[in-house]
């Protein structure tokens, strides 16, 4: 079984913070560290999907990542998203694809919040 992870995404600073944890004791909240609690409402919560791309980093929610065919020739770049059947990723102009199947093809190329320019106009959800 493994362990399961997040990361949050500050809305007010523009801030990233890796290895938090959730607590719903009434209501849900984000822990930036042991000494540290605040509400979630101006976080974004990403979970870590359990996987790891070609080069070792782990791969969470809203994480950019590209994906290689077997010769090594670019397919595309996609999102990754959180669906009823698990992790998948996610091109407008494509079906979604599992996670799973293409870990060891894939590489991780930013965030959606970090890094939004990698991604082309027709990504970007309304």
């Amino acid at each position: 079984m493994r362990d399961i992870k997040f990361r949050a995404w500050n809305t007010d600073d523009a801030r990233m913070y890796n290895d938090v944890f959730c607590s719903v004791e009434g209501k849900t909240g984000v822990g930036l560290n042991e000494h540290i609690a605040t509400t979630a409402k101006n976080f974004v919560l990403m979970q870590n999907t359990g996987l790891s791309d070609k080069n070792g980093q782990e791969i969470y929610e809203g994480d950019i990542i590209q994906v290689r065919t077997f010769l090594g020739e670019i397919q595309g770049t996609y999102t990754v998203e959180y669906k009823l059947n698990g992790f998948n990723y996610y091109a407008p102009d494509k079906p979604e694809q599992a996670l799973y199947f293409a870990q060891n093809l894939v590489e991780v190329i930013g965030n959606l919040y970090e890094n939004p320019e990698v991604l082309t106009p027709m990504h970007i959800k309304d």
